[in-house]
């Protein structure tokens, strides 16, 4: 249906005629005319202007030319475009089309500018050694360090075997007389030696009064000896090779010793006059540690331990005098 035999759609419904201020185009309908201006707008129509609806009124003859049902009349040009009106509420939205096609990949696109640096992500766990490389030269050496602590002491080696005894050497010159030693075990008693003759008897002197005592002088060099009178050293040594490991209070039995490859039956030769000295693993040891009798050795170990093969000598130095004269 052309404008022309649409009506007016303003604010005012009445018969009057319509006057509408701005012209739309009129169009004049075979065999009438119309009653009412449908291109003009009155004031207080609003921005609809005259919609596709508007309600105009025309003759019978207008409105025959309108519509073809009316007769044969030739309808008239269609009329400008009027304004759009207000746009209507959004529709609902439809279901989403089928996926159309995946296109072809267009060319790469020129790279972007880098980014910044991101955080350093956590160390992953270390991989496995990779072959060891070519040795390099040698560098040159450097200072030496600083002496480092001494570390502990090894374990004592295995006792090597017991050389032949050597020749007595020379007697030394006496030393210092040394503190007094604990009193050793009492040695078996010496045969009786022969009676000296006996002396003139003096004449007795008369009594005389007893003086002040003096003050004790300085203790005077050793005379010489007299003469036929010998001092003739003796020289014992008992060695033994530890059978167990050995720790706390160890006694070896004086049978246990032998002196020269002989089995020994008792440490002979102790007494007033002769000294011993204990040996472990050929390092002279403290008096004491150990107790030295005619029948048994006891050595106090503590927390010490002595190994199997460690070698346990026994030295005893006696001294015997001897008179070759009258």
């Amino acid at each position: 249906m052309s404008k022309a035999g649409m009506r007016c759609k303003c604010g005012i419904r009445s018969g009057r005629k319509q006057d509408c201020k701005r012209p739309r185009g009129r169009v004049k309908a075979a065999g009438g005319r119309k009653t009412c201006l449908a291109g003009r707008r009155k004031k207080g129509c609003g921005r609809a202007g005259i919609a596709a609806a508007s309600r105009c009124r025309r003759t019978p003859a207008a409105r025959k030319a309108i519509h073809p049902s009316g007769g044969g009349s030739i309808a008239g040009a269609p009329g400008l475009p009027d304004e759009r009106g207000a746009a209507g509420p959004a529709g609902p939205v439809g279901a989403p089309g089928v996926a159309g096609a995946i296109g072809l990949a267009g060319p790469p696109g020129a790279p972007g500018t880098p980014g910044p640096a991101g955080a350093a992500g956590s160390a992953g766990p270390i991989g496995p050694a990779g072959p060891a490389g070519p040795a390099g030269p040698p560098g040159a050496a450097g200072s030496a360090g600083p002496v480092g602590p001494a570390g502990p002491p090894g374990a004592a080696g295995s006792a090597g075997p017991v050389g032949p005894a050597g020749p007595t050497g020379a007697t030394g010159p006496a030393g210092p007389v040394g503190s007094t030693g604990p009193p050793g075990a009492a040695g078996s008693v010496g045969p009786v030696g022969p009676a000296g003759p006996p002396g003139a008897t003096g004449p007795a002197g008369s009594i005389g009064s007893a003086g002040p005592a003096g003050p004790t002088g300085a203790t005077g060099p050793a005379g010489p000896l007299p003469t036929g009178i010998s001092v003739v050293p003796s020289n014992v040594l008992y060695t033994y090779l530890l059978e167990d490991d050995a720790s706390g209070d160890t006694v070896i039995g004086a049978a246990q010793f032998a002196v020269n490859g002989v089995p020994a039956a008792s440490f002979a030769g102790l007494g007033p006059n002769a000294y011993a000295m204990l040996y472990l693993n050929g390092v002279p040891q403290e008096q004491n540690i150990y107790t030295l009798t005619a029948s048994s050795l006891t050595i106090e170990l503590g927390a010490a331990t002595l190994y199997a093969g460690t070698p346990v000598m026994v030295q005893i130095v006696g001294f015997n005098v001897e008179v070759t004269g009258d």
